[in-house]
């Protein structure tokens, strides 16, 4: 795993949530070494490039409904595939990933788009949200259990 520091990353990418993305790079540690992942609402790619940063060579691919978001991802070097859980099912039907990753998506969907990232992944499924339900607070608690989950 390649240390990426806060003064390394571009001018586009928001620095605010750089400490998020270093902790969720911890996480994503723990399945290496993978050799592809998803990116489920990848927005404009600031995740896939701390990814590619981090890791390295493996091939990653990114998820979202933003056409200008997709051509940043186009633009370092990942895949873009336009689309959202809603039809992810549809776009990924011979394909699988290592590790299938969401970074503050889920707090816009039920926990019935949770399944089919689970037979998108070989590895892993990794669901993250910094946004605004911090574990521990009542908020975190009651969003796992308003979808059905236990925190």
């Amino acid at each position: 795993m390649n240390e990426v520091r806060i003064n390394d990353i571009p001018d586009w990418m928001d620095k605010s949530t750089f400490y998020h993305r270093k902790f969720l790079m911890h996480i994503i540690d723990k399945y290496a070494p993978f050799k592809t992942l998803l990116d489920v609402g990848c927005g404009s790619g600031s995740d896939l490039w701390m990814i590619q940063q981090t890791f390295g060579d493996a091939i990653l691919t990114g998820l979202d409904i933003s056409l200008d978001g997709l051509e940043s991802v186009k633009r370092i070097g990942c895949k873009a595939v336009e689309g959202s859980l809603i039809n992810i099912g549809e776009l990924f039907t011979d394909q699988k990933f290592d590790i299938v990753l969401t970074n503050g998506v889920m707090i816009y969907f039920d926990k019935q788009c949770i399944d089919p990232l689970f037979k998108l992944a070989n590895k892993a499924v990794i669901l993250s949200e910094r946004e605004r339900y911090r574990p521990g607070s009542p908020d975190f608690e009651n969003y796992f259990k308003s979808k059905g989950l236990e925190p």
